[in-house]
């Protein structure tokens, strides 16, 4: 943290302080509180706070006495933007009515798409025709790319026709978008030889559990890849349930086959991720935001909860009118406002402990560069 600014008032006698320009009329949980100030006894500071990859511009009035660090105080913070974009606090910053909480919440920004490779089995000249479970139009290739723009599960379908063998088949797998990576499993049919008599069934390893099922019977077979041969040209459905321990998640893949050559018929497929999506996690920018601090009898209440919940949609001071105070005497600017506030004040030790704060009677004054 650096310090670029701050300015308060020489202290000065009491009857020296000049008429009541700064004041709070209101209360504060059941209690009726007063605060007054003159120019020489109401203290501004303004600094830029390291955020990271910017600093930001806080600045702050605040009824205290500033003879006594342990006495009662009220405090109003507001926060502008980081250091190269505050020319201009007062149109940026206060000429906005309503001040919304800071907030200790995090934020996240996702960018980029979620792009996959539909490869179908391809033998013979077949056709084929994509439903990608989005309700987008449908696609006629042997391999085709489709971005999806939903994070939920789809139902791919895809019609396969031979014109070789006069047949068609279609086969629907449902793939959970959001969780390509941990929890789904896959299969390639891989045909051996041209007789189509013999297949390799090559699926997605990191899975504990592999369910091998030829038209819903099991095979006992527990491995990633399997190899079969058939003397004949039964219509087979090849299913495989693949799951982790603890029941941690479980997905399925089918396809159909019947092989052959003289009666060959296929409707499988797989995919690759092409793209997917990076989402950045990071704290909520305080830009724009308002704290207000009372601190009483050593305990600390804040207008924002202190348990990471987002909060930045609620208000926590409105401005009436605001225009520049002065230039102090060593060239550091003031900001003037008047406003109204009706909100809950929590203790930063105990987020379930709160007073509420109303005034419709402030006036302040906050220092910034």
């Amino acid at each position: 943290m650096s310090f670029v600014a701050s300015c308060s008032k020489n202290a000065v006698p009491e009857d020296l302080t000049g008429p009541v320009q700064f004041f709070f009329n209101g209360t504060i949980g059941n209690n009726d509180i007063n605060y007054q100030a003159g120019e020489n006894n109401y203290f501004l500071n303004t600094y830029f706070q390291d955020a990271g990859a910017t600093d930001v511009l806080k600045m702050f009035g605040s009824f205290e006495d500033k003879t006594d660090s342990t006495a009662d105080y009220l405090r109003f913070q507001f926060y502008g933007y980081d250091s190269v974009n505050n020319d201009f606090v007062q149109t940026n910053v206060f000429d906005d009515r309503d001040v919304f909480s800071y907030s200790q919440d995090s934020t996240q920004v996702t960018s980029g798409v979620l792009e996959l490779k539909f490869d179908a089995i391809n033998l013979f000249g077949s056709t084929h025709n994509w439903d990608f479970g989005d309700g987008s139009p449908a696609a006629t290739a042997a391999t085709v790319n489709h971005i999806y723009t939903t994070t939920s599960s789809v139902n791919v379908t895809l019609a396969s026709t031979m014109p070789l063998t006069n047949c068609s088949e279609s086969v629907t797998n449902t793939i959970d978008l959001s969780n390509l990576q941990t929890c789904q499993v896959q299969f390639d049919v891989a045909p051996q030889g041209t007789a189509l008599d013999s297949f390799n069934y090559l699926a997605t390893t990191g899975f504990n559990n592999y369910d091998w099922r030829i038209n819903g019977i099991p095979l006992q077979i527990d491995t990633p890849e399997i190899g079969q041969m058939y003397n004949d040209s039964i219509r087979r459905e090849v299913q495989l349930i693949a799951s982790k321990l603890g029941g941690t998640c479980s997905s399925t893949w089918n396809a159909v086959i019947t092989p052959t050559v003289n009666a060959a018929c296929f409707a499988g497929f797989k995919y690759t991720i092409m793209q997917q999506p990076t989402t950045i996690t990071s704290a909520r920018p305080s830009f724009k935001t308002c704290i207000i601090t009372y601190r009483k009898d050593g305990v600390v209440y804040s207008s924002f909860k202190n348990d990471g919940s987002d909060q930045s949609k609620r208000v926590v001071f409105s401005i009436n009118g605001s225009s520049a105070y002065e230039n102090n005497a060593v060239g550091q600017k003031t900001m003037r406002m008047n406003g109204t506030v009706n909100t809950f004040l929590y203790n930063q030790n105990n987020p379930n402990d709160s007073v509420p704060i109303v005034s419709s009677q402030i006036s302040l004054a906050v220092a910034h560069p």
